[in-house]
């Protein structure tokens, strides 16, 4: 037993410690990244900016089990901004969080990250340059 928790504790790390390439997509205003998962799922972040002074943020989770249990940390210039659980409640058992954040001045630096079942761990990253 505690080989095994050994094991998915080092597969964690790994797959957080992974390095994140971003893909701009929509222009300057959207960035679009995947992010490194364990256990087979697949993330993918996105944020948006808009001229009222907010970020669209959504993050999405495919992992497979339909009402797997996740729980779900944003962070925005390295202070949390959101923390929550969410269901994988979508068909192919996946589940999207959506959160509207303050644009700060600069460059905005947002980072989430999600914990579920059996060890499973996603972490995405993406900088939405300054206007």
């Amino acid at each position: 037993m505690v080989r095994l928790l050994i094991n998915v504790v080092c597969l964690t790390l790994a797959a957080a410690s992974l390095p994140v390439a971003a893909v701009a997509k929509g222009g300057p205003d959207e960035v679009r990244v995947k992010g490194p998962c364990s256990g087979g799922a697949i993330s993918d972040l996105r944020l948006r900016s808009h001229d009222d002074g907010r970020i669209d943020v959504r993050f999405e989770v495919e992992h497979g089990r339909a009402g797997a249990a996740w729980r779900v940390t944003l962070v925005q210039e390295r202070r949390i901004a959101w923390k929550g659980a969410a269901k994988a409640t979508r068909p192919g058992g996946s589940f999207e969080v959506h959160r509207t954040l303050r644009d700060l001045p600069g460059n905005d630096s947002v980072t989430v990250g999600a914990w579920g079942p059996r060890g499973a761990a996603c972490r995405a990253s993406a900088t939405l340059p300054g206007s």
